[in-house]
């Protein structure tokens, strides 16, 4: 009896991993990120100030962002992509030093409910700028 017993406690946990693992992933809250932010952007000795704006439909983030001095506004995010824990997005816009429209990623640490941190890249110009947010 011993040795059933034993084969179970060992066989129960592989069981229920495997189910777990079967499972897909759950999305993330759209919502805990929805909403505007007021967006920082570092490079060097310039600081660039965004808007972006998110909405969660249909159980996904979509949105926009606009430049504060309006060298762009309303520009569609694409790549959306919110973990709970990490939001990236991409856009093209125009960007310094020469105003030529870049692909631009940003990925953010939600930090909590009214914080983001992190970085912004623009790869054809080798820049990765410290990025942060606050919500409106």
């Amino acid at each position: 009896m011993m040795k059933k017993r034993s084969a179970f406690f060992f066989l129960a946990p592989a069981a229920l991993l495997a189910v777990a693992l079967s499972v897909p992933a759950q999305q993330a809250a759209p919502d805990k990120v929805a909403g505007v932010w007021n967006v920082e952007v570092s490079v060097e000795t310039d600081v660039f100030y965004l808007t972006l704006t998110l909405r969660a439909a249909e159980g996904k983030l979509e949105g926009e962002i606009s430049e504060a001095y309006g060298s762009f506004a309303n520009v569609p995010i694409t790549e959306v992509v919110y973990d709970g824990t990490v939001l990236n997005f991409a856009f093209n816009a125009p960007t310094p030093p020469d105003g030529l429209e870049r692909a631009i990623k940003v990925e953010f640490k939600v930090l909590d409910e009214t914080h983001l941190e992190g970085i912004l890249t623009v790869s054809d110009l080798g820049l990765g700028a410290p990025v942060k947010a606050v919500r409106q």
